[in-house]
């Protein structure tokens, strides 16, 4: 190699350095900023990341009514997703839920080498010149409702609904996410989105002369979901936006289903966001699910390692006023379920939170306060007949610190 060459070489590798190191070195206050490597007009590649530690205090109401104190990581995510030309793009994102939280009286205590999981891994095609129709292959959030899929960085609760994943241990999926291909478009001015998918679901197995084999009518799992906004359009996105601190007009009505042979699983969800003059706004979100096992997730009975899926109906509404002068947001959040046959395992339940954000950056840095109140109905049997315990009554205390970039 000639001098000459060599210095054209080191210059160039100098060039794309720099560049590199000016997007990747984007301050964390300029929102807009994106850590993205362009490759060429049409290729490029962009990495995030996501931390949000908690402290709790959660109180053992069926032990002796002392508090659990924990110091953990609830999250922690890298993300990358790219663009490859102008009709395939990707997403992979890794988790390690719950870093060193202990949930039990175990002698081993906390572990903080439970290592990481994929989160999210999918590409995504566009046949055409259109978002009228896209499809995503990998392992992928199941659309059943609004909360569901939307995005862990931008809740405006301090976490997802209790009961929005119930259906996950029954069908083997991780984190309401499950492997299978997705076909989703936006429609009359990107106002009506439309996901609709089929999935692995539950596998199951039976015991046999031959061995162990997988049964030869284990049916796959089908979801999808209609979203319909009659304000503004939001971002075409993988997930949805918890809140947009009052500061757009959006209010969004959606349905959904998640069905796998005799499993069904109905949804109805309300987004409303709002700015109430030029420093306020508010943001609402309500949520119902009625799951229903069927003779796929029995109650009781059924093949024997099945999980049991007991037919309930779930709710929640959340609520938030955005002080955005000064960067505050208190909100509060109600929830809970009914199931359609009480028994001593199965009792109606609520939760009341209350809590307070201040939005530091935004999504980028936040701190988050916490109150929950949980009551746990009771029962026992006695010669047969279902009669009623006192009520359980359960005080928490969570505050969260995150960090968050894409």
């Amino acid at each position: 190699m000639s001098m000459k060459t060599w210095h054209v070489r080191m210059r160039a590798t100098l060039g794309a350095a720099a560049a590199v190191t000016v997007v990747l070195g984007a301050p964390l206050s300029s929102a807009r900023a994106q850590a993205v490597i362009k490759v060429s007009d049409s290729v490029s590649v962009r990495f995030g990341i996501l931390s949000q530690t908690w402290a709790d205090w959660s109180q053992n109401v069926r032990q002796d009514s002392s508090y659990a104190q924990n110091i953990f990581q609830r999250r922690i995510r890298f993300l990358v997703g790219g663009q490859i030309g102008s009709h395939l793009s990707f997403f992979y994102e890794t988790d390690n839920p719950n870093l060193g939280r202990v949930t039990g009286g175990t002698a081993a205590g906390k572990n903080l080498q439970t290592g990481f999981i994929t989160q999210d891994a999918y590409v995504e095609v566009k046949p055409g010149t259109t978002n009228a129709f896209l499809l995503d292959a990998g392992l992928l959030l199941v659309p059943l409702c609004r909360n569901c899929q939307q995005s862990a960085a931008s809740l405006l609760p301090l976490d997802y609904g209790s009961y929005s994943f119930l259906q996950g241990a029954a069908t083997g999926s991780s984190v309401g996410r499950d492997v299978g291909f997705l076909a989703k478009g936006y429609l009359a001015g990107n106002r009506v989105e439309y996901r609709a998918g089929a999935f692995q679901g539950a596998r199951r197995s039976v015991t046999g002369t031959g061995g162990t084999v997988q049964y030869g009518n284990n049916a796959l799992r089908a979801a999808g979901r209609l979203q319909v906004n009659l304000l503004e359009t939001e971002a075409l996105s993988y997930t949805y936006a918890g809140t947009y601190f009052g500061k757009k007009r959006v209010f969004a009505l959606g349905v959904g289903a998640d069905a796998q042979s005799e499993y069904k699983a109905f949804s109805g969800d309300a987004f409303f966001d709002y700015p109430l003059g030029t420093t306020m706004g508010v943001t609402l979100h309500g949520n119902y699910i009625k799951y229903d096992g069927g003779s796929t997730f029995p109650e009781t009975g059924g093949p024997a390692g099945v999980t049991r899926l007991p037919e309930q109906n779930t709710f929640f509404v959340e609520g938030g006023l955005h002080l955005n002068t000064i960067r505050l947001t208190p909100w509060a959040k109600f929830e809970g379920r009914t199931f359609a046959n009480e028994s001593v395992a199965n009792q109606n339940e609520n939760r009341i939170q209350a809590g307070l954000t201040y939005y530091l950056v935004g999504h980028n840095l936040n701190f988050k306060a916490a109150y929950t109140r949980s009551n746990f109905n009771r029962a026992q049997l006695v010669t047969g007949v279902l009669q009623d315990l006192p009520t359980l009554h359960q005080n928490g205390l969570t505050f969260q610190l995150q960090g968050f970039y894409y």
